[in-house]
């Protein structure tokens, strides 16, 4: 399966990209596609699957875009 993936924010310096399509299994979780990008806490960080939020224990699909995004604050 082909799945894009969006990073935002200080996401793109760290992972060193800004969209990738990358291969995965069928059955993956996002959280195995969080392990294959190198984020190894997910803790603090926002997912959305083409539009939809989706957390770390769902499984995707064929041609998914997930985005993903840190948490903000300020003050």
């Amino acid at each position: 399966m082909k799945i894009k993936v969006k990073l935002l924010g200080n996401l793109v310096d760290k992972f060193g990209f800004k969209e990738k399509e990358l291969e995965v299994e069928k059955g993956t979780l996002l959280k195995d596609l969080l392990k294959v990008i190198g984020i190894d806490d997910h803790r603090g960080k926002i997912f959305i699957r083409n539009s939809n939020s989706v957390w770390p224990e769902d499984e995707l699909e064929d041609s998914d875009t997930i985005i993903i995004s840190s948490t903000g604050s300020g003050g």
